[in-house]
């Protein structure tokens, strides 16, 4: 199926997948390059039904996690992105990593769709496990000087100024 998506071929592509997982319904990789195929031929809504269904199958697969988000990402969807980086999140969590593109990522997106407190959280949580990152605090304090939150901003500036000093992003 691989093969055939990289020859452009992607009609044969997704029913070749199609073929795999009537055998085997939890056969990731048949699900990724189905979802891939779709996207390279435009159907990104059928992608994401893809990828779902995937998820149906293996509600924690970050393989499916991480292209299901990116495309929520293109489409702009909000709530799609915030669904699908939150499982994304949990799961990392739970196994004791982090990612801070993930991190990011669903930070921005609670601001958003203006879920605020959730934002500082996400955040204050990227801080804690990345604390040399002046960007972070630079983004914490700009939401919370955005939501009439100034001596919390100050404080956050303070704080990154500490671990970087002088650096412009912070000031």
């Amino acid at each position: 199926a691989s093969a055939l998506l990289g020859l452009g071929r992607i009609d044969e592509s997704v029913e070749l997948c199609q073929e795999l997982l009537e055998r085997d319904s939890r056969f990731v990789e048949a699900r990724l390059i189905m979802g891939r195929a779709y996207e390279k031929g435009g159907k990104i809504d059928k992608a994401i039904e893809a990828y779902r269904l995937g998820l149906e199958v293996l509600p924690e697969s970050l393989s499916l996690l991480e292209p299901l988000g990116n495309l929520y990402m293109r489409k702009t969807d909000v709530a799609g992105v915030i669904e699908i980086f939150e499982r994304w999140h949990a799961k990392l969590r739970k196994e004791q990593r982090r990612n801070l593109y993930v991190m990011v990522v669903l930070a921005r997106f609670y601001e958003f769709g203006r879920q605020i407190d959730e934002a500082a959280a996400m955040y204050r949580e990227a801080i804690r496990v990345y604390p040399s990152r002046p960007d972070l605090y630079a983004s914490l304090a700009e939401l919370l000087l955005n939501d009439g939150k100034r001596r919390d901003a100050i404080e956050v500036c303070e704080s990154g100024l500490i671990r970087s000093p002088g650096n412009e992003k912070i000031m």
